[in-house]
């Protein structure tokens, strides 16, 4: 005997292509987000800096003791499903992953995360070889 309980909630999916975006030193670069299938609640924006995750932007109220980039605006403001973010002023530190994060919002305990964009900033006089 097998039971399963639908509480009517779809699977939220996350995608985040392409996987690795290339932005140049004081330039900006969008970083991709789409979401189907979200039940209310905010999204959070985090970078990876390698020793633990780093709050970088919602727009959504932000959680407790964080406050959103400044350099960061959403692409598409109140959209459902598109919501990547936009970084201007780049700086080399700026790399990393960045992960579009879905919570709920009765607890906002965590849904899903997206793989994750890799974000690649170099310096205004690299060259890049074609």
């Amino acid at each position: 005997l097998s039971l399963s309980l639908s509480l009517g909630v779809s699977q939220t999916i996350i995608t985040q292509d392409p996987g690795s975006v290339t932005g140049t030193e004081e330039g900006e670069v969008t970083v991709p987000c789409t979401m189907t299938g979200a039940p209310p609640g905010p999204v959070r924006w985090y970078r990876d800096t390698g020793s633990g995750k780093q709050y970088l932007y919602s727009p959504n109220p932000p959680p407790p003791n964080e406050r959103n980039d400044p350099r960061v605006p959403q692409v598409h403001q109140n959209h459902d499903t598109d919501l990547s973010i936009r970084i201007v002023n780049l700086t080399l530190s700026d790399s990393g992953i960045y992960y579009c994060e879905k919570y709920r919002g009765i607890d906002e305990t965590l849904i899903t995360s997206g793989s994750g964009s890799i974000l690649s900033v170099r310096g205004e006089g690299e060259c890049v070889a074609l």
